[in-house]
């Protein structure tokens, strides 16, 4: 074609599956700094080069109204489905095939055609190779349980020509090299490991213990030196501090957990084991192991404010049934027991929803103890100023920055404080009107804050969660959906963790896998949040269900005005114009006085409605910005 812009607006048409667009969502995407009559125009010339490709491949696949287009593909083959097909097939020849069809990330160097388009692309590319991504690292996992070698590696490699820091393949071929005696191929995946991860995740440091093991064993066997080579002496990237955080302990005591037929019982056992691991708000023990008096030495033990645990398994096969008994062993006292139905499922699937109700109860237990603020152990304070951070509230956000700003000086190295006071500035920007606009605050700090937050601890959920926040703000959606998949991955049973994933990919435009990780983590919470309604809210609004976001609006917090912006724009986007209005003057008539005093006071904040439109897709975002406007005009008195 003659122009880019001609390409890309097909590409656009094919993305969208034969369905409809309109002339002017196409026209703002292209054309954004044009006016009406100059933005048709261009669009025309641009058609008219899409009907000269049709004409010279003899293929009919556009359809131009008066209104509308759409592109039917049908037998026209392009490389992005052709992709998904052969990944589909997930045979050698198909991958070796879909590897060399992958020339880069989609639509590479147009960018900068219009920033509309700009902001479509980013979300495209990032569904693009995420829908990738996790089919490849279905099939390398996969391969490597069944032992088939030329799949596995085939597989992981194209995973890392996608994502060079992908730490599962690397991790793969790290194992797979390690496991069949390729050595040099194993450090040449080390370098490369080394070269793209971040080299303080300790993935690293780990992997080549291993291959160095691997040498040593292989070098024994061979009856050469086992000398070390000078490159291999410093294997530890994170030097150990004098400020290690103390957390809770539990130790873990199986019984009767080794007979024939009790497979279920110990899936439901590492289910929940790996559950509580992935918080990392706790150290974890085999009670067995612990010490020579084996599991009924354990009953008691002081282990200060912090506290010690015991998490028994009891299995009784014949009964099919596992006692799970949670005890303080402080006090002796017994905090909650249950008992299992084994009969009631079959696969280790059906044993998480019974695993996430077990961990979320111990979680409740410890950490309630915790908050209490006559604590003062570093984790301590963190469990009350994390309470503090779920309140919203400009007050709370204070009392929780003393408490951070307490916590840095005292532990430099924990990587929470980062990633809390990283959250408050968001929260600054994005829920506090304020009343000069030079008191707006700076997103490049909170990106500062949780970048630090990753850095020391790229294995905390909570500090993968609130950089993908902080990206999402400045625009960084590639990196951002990164950082959530990477968090949701990192502990998959924390609710709140989800939810606050499934909001951030529903901004960036993943609207499927943002409602499967919210309706998830509604399912799981004991008492959720009311904040979780505006979450909720915000998902559904992004994904079109326009009515249960109205729903969810309902019942968000009533001082938030984020929530009542997304109900305000569900409102007007279903033609509930009047509602939508009279809902704004009920909450400045009636919920006035209710409210906290500087909600509806007069301020000079012009740009707050288009700090809190988090949304990528241009689509969403221009919906959702009549609602915002309108919200501001109301508290700032002008409509």
């Amino acid at each position: 074609m003659k122009t880019r812009k001609a390409l890309a607006l097909l590409t656009v048409l094919l993305r969208r599956n034969s369905q409809p667009v309109a002339r002017e969502e196409i026209a703002d995407l292209f054309w954004s700094a044009s006016d009406r009559d100059r933005a048709s125009q261009s669009l025309r010339q641009a058609l008219r080069q899409v009907r000269l490709l049709e004409d010279a491949c003899g293929i009919p696949f556009l359809e131009a109204k008066h209104t509308y287009l759409a592109a039917h593909a049908g037998p026209l083959n392009w490389d992005v489905p052709t992709l998904f097909q052969l990944l589909q097939q997930g045979n050698g020849a198909s991958l070796e095939t879909a590897r060399d069809l992958w020339k880069g990330p989609f639509l590479e160097g147009y960018d900068t055609l219009d920033p509309n388009f700009g902001d479509w692309l980013a979300v495209e590319r990032e569904n693009i190779r995420w829908q990738a991504v996790e089919r490849l690292v279905e099939l390398f996992s996969g391969a490597e349980r069944s032992g088939n070698s030329v799949i596995l590696e085939v597989a992981a490699r194209f995973v890392v020509d996608i994502d060079p820091g992908h730490e599962i393949a690397h991790e793969a071929l790290l194992r797979y090299y390690r496991e069949t005696g390729q050595m040099e191929l194993a450090q040449h995946q080390l370098s490369a490991c080394e070269r793209e991860v971040n080299q303080k995740s300790g993935l690293a440091a780990n992997a080549r213990k291993a291959i160095e093991t691997s040498r040593q064993t292989a070098l024994l066997a061979s009856g050469q030196s086992s000398a070390r080579s000078e490159r291999s002496q410093d294997l530890n990237f994170l030097p150990e501090g004098d400020d290690v955080i103390r957390l809770p302990k539990i130790a873990i005591a199986s019984i009767a957990v080794q007979k024939k037929g009790d497979a279920k019982a110990r899936a439901l056992r590492d289910e929940i084991v790996n559950g509580l691991s992935s918080y990392q708000y706790f150290d974890l023990y085999q009670a067995d192991y612990e010490e020579p008096g084996g599991v009924a030495a354990l009953a008691r033990l002081d282990d200060g404010e912090l506290g010690s645990y015991l998490l028994r398994f009891r299995t009784e096969c014949e009964l099919e049934k596992v006692y799970l008994q949670f005890e303080d062993r402080q006090s002796g006292k017994i905090l909650f027991h249950d008992v299992v139905d084994l009969s009631d499922w079959s696969t280790s699937c059906e044993a998480r929803p019974l695993a996430f109700h077990s961990v979320n109860r111990i979680h409740s237990q410890v950490l309630h103890r915790l908050r209490n603020p006559r604590n003062t152990a570093p984790f301590a304070k963190w469990c009350q100023a994390e309470a503090m951070l779920w309140e919203f509230s400009r007050t709370a956000d204070e009392k929780a920055l003393r408490i951070l700003n307490d916590l840095e000086r005292q532990c430099p190295q924990f990587s929470l404080t980062y990633a809390g006071k990283a959250s408050i500035e968001m929260k600054q920007l994005l829920y506090y009107a304020v009343k000069n606009a030079s008191d707006v605050p700076r997103i490049e700090e909170a990106v500062m804050l949780a970048e630090k937050a990753v850095t020391l601890d790229p294995w905390q959920s909570i500090n993968q969660r609130l950089f993908g926040w902080a990206l999402v703000l400045c625009g960084a959606t590639e990196d951002a959906g990164n950082a959530f998949s990477e968090a949701s991955r990192l502990n998959p049973m924390d609710p709140s963790n989800l939810m606050s994933v499934a909001e951030g990919l529903a901004a960036l435009g993943r609207y499927q896998e943002a409602v499967k990780y919210a309706e998830k983590a509604l399912s799981t919470f004991t008492f959720p949040p009311r904040i979780v309604n505006e979450y909720m809210a915000n998902i559904y609004f992004a994904a079109g269900d326009y009515e249960r976001a109205i729903q969810f609006g309902e019942r968000a917090p009533l001082g938030s005005l984020i929530s009542l912006a997304t109900r305000v724009s569900a409102l007007m986007c279903v033609g509930r114009e009047s509602e939508a209005r009279s809902v704004l003057q009920l909450y400045r008539g009636k919920y006035e006085n209710l409210l906290s005093s500087d909600l509806f006071a007069e301020i000079n904040d012009a740009s707050w409605d288009q700090r809190i439109n988090i949304f990528q897709d241009p689509r969403v975002r221009h919906n959702y910005q009549v609602g915002a406007s309108l919200v501001r005009r109301s508290v700032l008195g002008e409509a």
